[in-house]
């Protein structure tokens, strides 16, 4: 765990790293970029709070804690997506649409392809 921590801690410190490769990342290492500064925060304090007497082992309560912060990463990107309460009230297909096209960014070809029946998605 030393070792690991100690590459989240170099990825999430160096300013080499940070500032001539920002502009060439992808979305990928920038949320990697974002949880290892996250884990290292305070001196380890998420990762020094499991618990190994709680109900999780390491490697769930740790893919949750990563989940949770790529989440939060996200949410600091495009925020929080809550749909209108009129979106609400339309039918199933019509929420999928809404979701396809608004949500997730995709062409109507492409939400089209994603909402045919017997496509693979």
């Amino acid at each position: 765990m030393l070792r690991g921590a100690s590459s989240c801690s170099v990825l999430a410190t160096d300013p080499a790293r940070d500032s001539a490769a920002r502009r060439r990342r992808r979305p990928g290492h920038r949320v990697l970029h974002h949880v290892c500064a996250a884990l290292s925060d305070n001196g380890f304090r998420r990762l020094r709070s499991f618990r190994p007497d709680g109900p999780a082992c390491f490697k769930t309560w740790l893919m949750a804690v990563v989940s949770n912060l790529c989440v939060d990463w996200h949410r600091q990107q495009q925020g929080r997506i809550r749909p209108t309460p009129c979106i609400l009230h339309l039918p199933e297909l019509d929420q999928q649409v809404y979701q396809c096209i608004y949500v997730r960014r995709m062409s109507r070809a492409q939400c089209l392809q994603e909402l045919m029946p017997g496509s693979q998605s």
